[in-house]
This record gives structure tokens, C-alpha cells and sequence, in this order.
């Protein structure tokens, strides 16, 4: 005997076709992201020598079948850039099942995660794998962006004035203020107002960067009243008595 033998592939449940050069007794089939989709038959089929063009002596085995489905599409996002120490969220679609690494061995599960008071050493890129209902995975990624923070800082945060007095105020740390309560400020929106409340009262104020990060200060100024003065009550003496 000296037995011939080819592959035959087989997709859709169309026609059968020989795979060139598989001649042997085994076959490996590498499937691309490139392949289609779909039902893919294999079988081999024996003939003797010389006679391959025959149907009638050639036999084939039994096939076995490859179901290709398509591999997810991922993706990935946040809602950053993000201010140091605040929240971030990351979101991820495409599948089933998600599984999320990133910076300092960061790890997490759900299509929905969050990471809150979030640090400058947790930037980065993080990557999310998706694995759909037939368990073919994929990747997704997305950069977190951690902007710096501002201090706000004022130049005192108690002080003392009298009625109808005046004192200027001063925050720093950032580039845009905002002052409350408004009543008694000259202005609400610069880093030096000048305050004449009319009684005691707490300001707070405000302060953001030029990544609009937010920063809080707060100081007091209490209302002194005025001294009343006291001579005693009137009196009256007679001409020439001292």
C-alpha cells in the first residue's frame, strides 16, 4: 500500500477544498485576527497512489469542526484629568467579563471602577482585558492624568476691628479666588479684597490653579464695638463759687 493523503477545509458548510502542501498525518490550522468569523470543517481523506483523483477510492474521515467568533472590541476611558487627592472613574466595554491592571500594581474588576484620593505615583496607563461570551479577550487602555493641587494659604485667620472699620484681606496660592460671604467685600474675585463687615464674620475663600484644581482657606474678623465715654452726671454751681 502507499497511501496518499490531503487536508480539506470546509467553511460555511460549503465546498470542500484541499489545503495545498498538508500531505501528512497531521494538520495545525493557525487562525489570524485577519479570519473570518464562522464554521470551519476539517477532514482528511486517503487515496492509494495514483488514484487522488477519484472519489470513488478516495475515503475521508470524519471532520471536526472549529467555530471562530470574533474577538471583542475594547475600549477604555476615564473622566480625567483629575486633581490630586480627588476621584476618578474608568470604564470599559466590549464584553463580558473585565479585568483591570495599571500603576502600582493596581487591579480591579467590573466594567465600572474608581479610584478614590488618587496620587501623582497612580498616573499612568491602565489596561483593561475583555472577554466576551465565547471567551476571546482583547485589550484596552487609557492614561490617567494627575494635575497638581493648590494650597491656599491667607495671610492671617483672625483679626481684630473696630465699627465701621477696615481691614485687607489676602489669600495666595492659586490664580482665581473666590470669596463668601460677599457681604462687606469690596470684591469676591481677587486675592485681596478689602473686608468692613458689619459684625463678626468667618470668610471663606476658594482657591484654584490653572488646571482649576480647588483648594479652601478660611480666616475671621471679629467686630470690636467703640469705647463709650463716661464724665459723670451734669452739674451746676452758683456765680463765683468754685
Amino acid at each position: 500500500l502507499n497511501p496518499v493523503y490531503q487536508w480539506q477545509e470546509r467553511y460555511n458548510n460549503g465546498v470542500w477544498m484541499n489545503i495545498p502542501g498538508t500531505n501528512a498525518t497531521s494538520y495545525t490550522s493557525n487562525f489570524s485576527p485577519s479570519n473570518n468569523t464562522g464554521l470551519y470543517e476539517y477532514r482528511l481523506t486517503i487515496a492509494e497512489n495514483g488514484n487522488q483523483g477519484s472519489a470513488q477510492c478516495t475515503i475521508s474521515s470524519l471532520p471536526f469542526i472549529v467555530n471562530v467568533n470574533a474577538n471583542p472590541l475594547a475600549t477604555a476611558s476615564n473622566d480625567g484629568p483629575v486633581c490630586k487627592g480627588s476621584k476618578i472613574n474608568l470604564t470599559a466595554n466590549g464584553g463580558n467579563q473585565y479585568s483591570w491592571t495599571g500603576p502600582n500594581n493596581f487591579s480591579a474588576a467590573g466594567t465600572q471602577t474608581s479610584i478614590n484620593n488618587i496620587q501623582y505615583s497612580q498616573a499612568g496607563i491602565y489596561t483593561v482585558t475583555v472577554t466576551n461570551a465565547a471567551g476571546c479577550s482583547s485589550r484596552g487602555t487609557t492614561s490617567i492624568m494627575v494635575n497638581p493641587k493648590p494650597v491656599a494659604g491667607t495671610s492671617f485667620t483672625d483679626t481684630s476691628i473696630c465699627i465701621k472699620g477696615r481691614v485687607p484681606l489676602m489669600a495666595m496660592g492659586g490664580i482665581f479666588y473666590d470669596w463668601s460671604p460677599a457681604v462687606g467685600l469690596s470684591s469676591v474675585n481677587i486675592a485681596n479684597p478689602i473686608a468692613s463687615p458689619e459684625v463678626t464674620t468667618q470668610y471663606r475663600v476658594v482657591v484654584a490653579n490653572n488646571f482649576l484644581c480647588l483648594d479652601t482657606a478660611y480666616l475671621k474678623v471679629n467686630l470690636i464695638s467703640n469705647a463709650i465715654a463716661r464724665a459723670g452726671p451734669d452739674k451746676s454751681t452758683a456765680p463765683g463759687i468754685p
